[in-house]
């Protein structure tokens, strides 16, 4: 038994979706488990490969596969890729993205973010992003902007819009109405 094709996308990239309308189609089969991420999360993951064929129902000649989001986090295990090509060296990896994309808006960016101003490492992975999301025509949106050197940063990197604690927390939809009639705002950007 091989699982022959995993589904890899970012969170809300829609793998959920599109895994539970190929698991309808009656030659595929998928984990039963959502996400078990299991070539980056198990140490001695060839040891327990019967645990993972176990989260399978297959019926004689489906397809195997699993949908997954945990790929695209940094992996528990570096060797990963070796890892699933050891498993399986015909195994295909699909990568879902949603499209269009006009903006990027990263789940993950307040990771990055909030130690901008601190962490060079960070902050060169912020600007990175940035460059490259500008470089496919994109507009960028900063999560997790929680102060004013964070934001300092961002604007000179050329984030184009921010959100976060500097702004506002949370606030219900009666709450969010009166900021905005108040007239809450960013900031003001330093003179140049």
């Amino acid at each position: 038994m091989r699982v022959d094709f995993m589904m890899i996308g970012a969170q809300k990239s829609g793998t959920t979706s599109l895994a539970a309308q190929l698991a309808a189609h009656p030659q595929i089969c998928f984990c039963r488990e959502k996400e078990p991420a299991y070539f980056h999360q198990v140490a001695d993951w060839r040891a327990e490969l019967d645990h993972y064929h176990a989260l399978y129902d297959p019926r004689p000649g489906q397809l195997l596969g699993e949908a997954s989001t945990h790929y695209t986090f940094f992996p528990q295990y570096r060797d990963t890729a070796a890892r699933l090509y050891e498993y399986n060296p015909a195994l295909k990896l699909i990568y879902i993205m949603r499209q269009p994309v006009d903006r990027i808006v990263s789940l993950y960016s307040h990771n990055f973010v909030r130690d901008i101003d601190r962490e060079a490492d960070d902050a060169a992975i912020a600007h990175a992003v940035i460059a490259m999301a500008h470089s496919l025509g994109l507009q960028v949106t900063a999560e997790g902007v929680e102060n004013e050197a964070q934001l300092a940063l961002l604007r000179q990197y050329g984030c184009n819009d921010f959100q976060g604690y500097l702004f506002s927390r949370p606030v219900p939809a009666e709450e969010f109405s009166l900021l905005l009639q108040n007239g809450r705002s960013l900031p003001a950007e330093p003179a140049k």
